[in-house]
Parts: structure tokens; sequence; C-alpha cells
């Protein structure tokens, strides 16, 4: 939080304008970013992040107050079925179980519908039309532990992260979608749909 702030501080200092700030965080690291918005709590040093991505966290009863802060302008939380470690931190926290999106620890749909300007998405990532293709470690290093896609291996999910982003701005108030990648020979198709 301090060193997201002081860095904020400077680029101000030096161009005029505050950067655009976008945190990446793999399983726990995920729920580290949304406590950003205790530190601020505490800090009252006006931190904005413009986007806080979490790749395949566990999410806890304890971080619905994060989620619904005004601190992070988007949140992204991607998910697989074939996560299971998603789902089951069961020690750090105290209803001893984690959860797979944002939206079964809180209300994001009624929290968009009240705050139109900040954006939460629960993403279920899908490979060749299959929900548990991706793994808690190929949600960060595709391909790391079983293959997944001729054109992903091994290629970080990260890589990938500007595309999710782009198909996003097409859809910014879903709070549920489907990011599909599908595999066509030598390239990859990515698309994302609203999930019904």
């Amino acid at each position: 939080y301090t060193a997201l702030c002081d860095y904020r501080d400077r680029m101000r200092a030096k161009y005029g304008v505050d950067p655009d700030i976008t945190v990446i965080g793999h399983s726990h690291g995920g729920n580290v970013g949304l406590w950003l918005a205790q530190a601020e709590k505490e800090g009252k040093r006006g931190l904005q992040v413009d986007s806080l991505i979490m790749l395949g966290s566990p999410m806890q009863k304890e971080m619905a107050c994060c989620i619904e802060s005004p601190l992070f302008r988007t949140i992204v939380l991607c998910h697989s079925d074939g996560d299971a470690i998603q789902r089951i931190d069961y020690i750090s926290n105290k209803e001893r179980k984690s959860h797979q999106r944002m939206s079964d620890v809180a209300d994001i749909k009624a929290f968009i519908q009240q705050n139109p300007a900040l954006r939460r998405h629960d993403v279920a990532c899908m490979i060749n039309n299959s929900a548990r293709h991706i793994t808690h470690i190929n949600m960060w290093l595709v391909g790391r532990s079983t293959p997944v896609l001729k054109a992903f291996d091994v290629v970080p999910l990260v890589v990938y992260l500007p595309a999710l982003m782009n198909c996003l701005d097409q859809h910014p108030h879903e709070s549920s979608v489907e990011w599909y990648m599908q595999d066509s020979g030598e390239s990859c198709v990515v698309s994302l749909h609203p999930k019904n």
C-alpha cells in the first residue's frame, strides 16, 4: 500500500497526473490485493486502483467489504471448475471454507446497480468449451500441470489478460461472464459471453 501510494505521488509530482494502477494476484495474492481497501481505510492517502485482477483467488466472507470498496474501479476474478484449491481453503478464515466467485460472498449485482461507475466481474474460464480444463496452477502458468491449448502452452495466463480486459470493456455491467478460449490449430480464439 505504501509503495503504491509513494509511486503514485512520484508520478503525480513528475508528470502532473495519477498513473493507472493495475494489481494482478494469483491465489491468495488476489486477497492481498483486496486488503489494499483496508490499508486505505487506515492510511487515508487517497489511493485509487484502476484494476484488480485475481486468478483463482479463494473468496472468503471476510473479503466482502473489500470487494465493495470504491478504492477499486474494476475487480475481475477468474475462476474455473477445474480449480479445486480455490474452494478448499478451510484454514485461513472463520467460516472454514472458501468460495469460487465474488458473488458467493458479496452481492455484486446490487453493488454494480448502486455504483454504475465501478465494475465487478466473475469470469468463468472455459477452454475448448470445458469449464474444468484450467487447474489452480494453470490459472497462473497455463500448461504447467496439464497441457491445455497448443497455442497457450506454456504461456502464463497473465499474457492473455489484456484481451480479457478488452472483452470486458464491451460488457462493463455484466457481473458474471464466461471467457472462452478455443484452440483452432495454430492459433487461439478468445471471446467473452454473459453467463445466464
